[in-house]
């Protein structure tokens, strides 16, 4: 085309082409170096907007990390529908999820601060049944660790609005959600085996050196009481709670397999069974263990 230039799929004016071809970005109408674009692209009231089939996500990480989200996202909520047997969201006309990703934790505690859940101000993320939007904040630095955690975060809110609006166990709710964190990227597209590779390490440490939480004192535990109070317990807590549903979903004791299923059925009602009332804890713990070391 007269006067036009070709870049990537779009015909631009030649001047505009040439800026594109150095790596500037037009922004509120005036051109800026990519460094410039980042800058303010990294300031929550200018963040990154993806919208998705299902999702509105925001984020101040980088324009890579707000298209991977978009994707991870999606593939999650496919996952999600497959797991809880079909059940979607229940959301009202066209309202869709939404997921805030902060870059940093000075973003992430100024949300905590305004929505009076200063309760969540030292864990990763949270999601509430009583919002539809969840939260999480970058906090290892490292790329696939912050799209588990976002994973993690849309697993809940998923579970709050298509299965049990008012959640359950602190142990089920995180062992449920932590399955979410079990993915990687496979030739541009995102697949789940939910086996959360971070929870199998700490987990399979945690048991060869004998500091595994024991079951009946894990199912009665909180999540968000240890991540206040003792972090690194809580790291255990996470990995066997991912351990502990996993094997009880995988097992080929067919006994506990319907032992299981039964309970979730019971939690999935809205109801609050403790695991005690399907399966006896020292025999589980047992079998748990010799799943652990197979790991």
């Amino acid at each position: 085309a007269r006067g036009l230039m070709k870049v990537g799929d779009k015909w631009l004016p030649r001047e505009e082409a040439e800026l594109v071809k150095l790596g500037y970005r037009k922004y509120k109408g005036k051109w800026v170096s990519k460094e410039e674009y980042e800058e303010a692209r990294s300031k929550w009231d200018a963040a990154y907007e993806v919208q998705t089939a299902h999702y509105d996500i925001r984020t101040n990480k980088s324009e890579e990390i707000a298209d991977e989200l978009g994707k991870v996202a999606e593939a999650d909520y496919e996952e999600c529908k497959r797991f809880y047997g079909g059940k979607e969201p229940k959301l009202s006309g066209k309202e869709k999820m939404t997921l805030y990703a902060f870059a940093t934790y000075e973003d992430y505690k100024k949300y905590c601060v305004e929505t009076h859940a200063e309760a969540e101000l030292q864990a990763a993320g949270f999601a509430r049944s009583d919002s539809n939007v969840v939260v999480g904040w970058d906090k290892t630095g490292d790329k696939q660790t912050f799209l588990e955690t976002m994973a993690h975060e849309a697993a809940h809110l998923y579970y709050f609005r298509a299965v049990a609006s008012g959640g359950g166990a602190s142990w089920y709710m995180e062992g449920m959600a932590t399955q979410f964190e079990g993915f990687r990227k496979e030739a541009g597209a995102y697949a789940f085996d939910r086996r959360s590779r971070s929870r199998i390490w700490f987990l399979k440490q945690a048991a060869a050196a004998g500091k595994h939480i024991p079951l009946d004192q894990l199912v009665a535990g909180d999540a968000l009481t240890l991540i206040n109070s003792d972090p690194e317990k809580a790291l255990v807590f996470y990995s066997e709670c991912w351990g502990l549903v996993y094997f009880l979903t995988h097992t080929e004791n067919k006994g506990l397999l319907a032992a299981f299923e039964k309970f979730r059925e019971s939690a999935d009602r809205g109801g609050r069974p403790s695991l005690q009332e399907f399966i006896d804890l020292g025999p589980l713990e047992a079998e748990f263990l010799g799943f652990v070391k197979r790991l």
